[in-house]
Parts: C-alpha cells; structure tokens; sequence
C-alpha cells in the first residue's frame, strides 16, 4: 500500500488508470442507473401490483448494484490488495482496541463541542420521552457501525488508496472526501414516484433529486462532512488501517444522530434542502469542532507509547 510516489513514476497510463476507473464508476454507474432505473421499475410493478417502492428507492438501490458491479469489472484499478492489507494489518483484539479508541476520541470531541454549543445557547434539550431516546440510541448505534464499515471500506478503503497510488496522499484525501460529502447530494425524494416509465425518468429524478439540494444552506454540512472524509483519511494513514477510522465514523454517525432528537437548535436553520435540515448539525463551527478535536484525540492515542495502532505493521512497516 502506497500513500506517495515511488522512486520512479509510473507510466502516464498506469498513473492515471485509477482516476479515470473512480470516474467512470461514479459518472457511468450514475448513468446507467439513470437508464435501468425505469426499466426495473415498471418490472416492478408489474410483477409486484402491489409495491409501495418509491422512484428514489428503486434508482438508489440500482445505483449501488451497478456500482458494485463496475468495481468487479474494473478491479484491475482498484487497491484491492492494499484494502485487504488494510483489514488484516492487525490482530482481532488490536482492531477492537482500535475500533473503541476511535469511537471514544469521537464521542468526547463532540461532548465537548456539544457542552460548548449548549454555553454558547446555540443548542437545547427536546422534549422527548426516555423511551423515544432508548429506541433511538440502539437504532443509531447499529447504524452508525453498519454506515461506517461500508463507506469506510468504500471511500478510505478502496478509493483513497487506489488514487494515492497515483496522485499522492494529499490529492487523493481531497479527492475520496469530496466524493464522499458529494455522494450525500443523492438523498431519496420519494414524492418523485410513480410519474412515468419513459427512458427519460431516470435522469430527470437524478437531476430533480441534485436540483433540489442545491442552495446556499447545503454548502456548510457539505464543508463538514468533506472536513469529516478529511480526518478519516488522516487516520488511515496514520494507523495503516481502517479500524480507527471506522470507529471515529461510527462515533460520529452515532452521535449526530441521537443529537437530532435529543436537542434543538435555538438557531434558525437557513434552508429546506434535505442536506440543510438533516445534516444541519454538522454544518455549524461546532461540529466542525468536534470532529477536528475528535481526530486529534485519536491521533494523540495513537502516538502513546506501546498503543496498538502505533504497533501495527501494515505489509511488515511500520506506520509513519
């Protein structure tokens, strides 16, 4: 697993091979999910009278089994063997150790950051009932870990060391968490369903589904979700795994969402876009806080003499 330039570039073809596989795969699969899309559709329904599957579901859905399909096609590109080497660099009770000490650093760093928010009266306590909470911390947890291993795996995994294999680290951490905040532009709009069966309706969900996310309102959490794929990256390369990445995504994906329901903001939020409502808390200074303060935890654990990620071989290196 590479993080830099060698030696000796590589070939122009060789070089750039994993640039154009990660934009052939975002670029094609959003478009031949945009040409399947009504096809499954109207097989759908009319094998299934009854399905109550919206447009949104059945386009997202397609999207992902086309993506998983172009990745098997065009793995020749992809860092499959660094992923792996990523995965197994470590022991099973040093990836726990791992996991655990990326999921505490994120929980702190947004303990703090949400103490400072509550001082500042720029967050409140909702009204809920204890058992609304109890419901909601166990449906974020298993979410929050599910949601993590899968785009870590994804975006960190996969796509931040193919393209470091190529560009460089710092090109290809820009990169992965551009992506990685972009991909939350695809939020489900099932009120455009049922309307149509022509070739035509998958890109004119795709592009009511961008259009409608795009005002002023959705470019703070789209800061910090990039500033999020920033961090992960960080880690990754720090520990020459994914574990304590997964468990700082897991931490956050946890937290933010219990955070929706158990306070309000006492600021009002500036759109209506689903990215400015549901992902509001990550786009305020505070969040933006959390997750720097989170990262540096992790990463202050990781300096500590004798820690398991700083012992961690990856391909018989140590990490640097």
């Amino acid at each position: 697993m590479s993080y830099g330039a060698g030696p000796a570039p590589p070939p122009q073809a060789k070089r750039y091979g994993p640039v154009l596989a990660w934009t052939a795969l975002f670029l094609g699969g959003l478009a031949l999910a945009s040409l399947a899309t009504p096809l499954i559709y109207a097989a759908l329904l009319e094998l299934l009278p009854a399905t109550r599957w919206p447009f949104s579901r059945v386009f997202n859905r397609t999207a992902m089994v086309i993506a998983v399909l172009l990745l098997v096609v065009l793995r020749r590109q992809f860092e499959w063997t660094a992923l792996r080497a990523l995965l197994r660099s470590q022991t099973a009770g040093e990836a726990a150790i791992d996991l655990l000490a990326g999921l505490g650093a994120a929980l702190i760093g947004v303990a703090l950051a949400v103490g400072g928010a509550f001082a500042l009266d720029l967050l409140g306590a909702a009204a809920s009932s204890y058992d609304f909470f109890a419901v909601r911390t166990a449906t974020a947890l298993a979410g929050g870990v599910a949601a993590a291993l899968a785009e870590e795996t994804f975006f960190r995994g996969l796509m931040l060391t193919a393209l470091a294999s190529s560009v460089g680290f710092r090109a290809a951490a820009i990169a992965s968490s551009g992506a990685y905040a972009l991909v939350h532009l695809l939020v489900s709009d099932p009120t455009l369903g049922r309307q149509g069966y022509t070739l035509g309706a998958g890109f004119a969900y795709f592009g009511h589904a961008i259009g409608r996310q795009l005002e002023p309102a959705s470019v703070p959490p789209l800061i910090g979700l990039f500033l999020c794929g920033l961090v992960l990256a960080v880690a990754v390369r720090r520990t020459r795994s994914l574990y304590l990445a997964i468990g700082l995504h897991a931490g956050w994906a946890f937290a933010f969402q219990v955070l929706r329901h158990a306070t309000r903001p006492l600021v009002e939020i500036p759109g209506h876009s689903s990215l400015a409502t549901h992902h509001f808390l990550v786009g305020t200074l505070w969040a933006w806080a959390a997750v720097i303060l989170s990262g540096a935890l992790a990463l202050a654990w990781c300096a500590l003499p004798g820690s398991r990620a700083t012992l961690a071989p990856a391909n018989g290196r140590r990490g640097s």
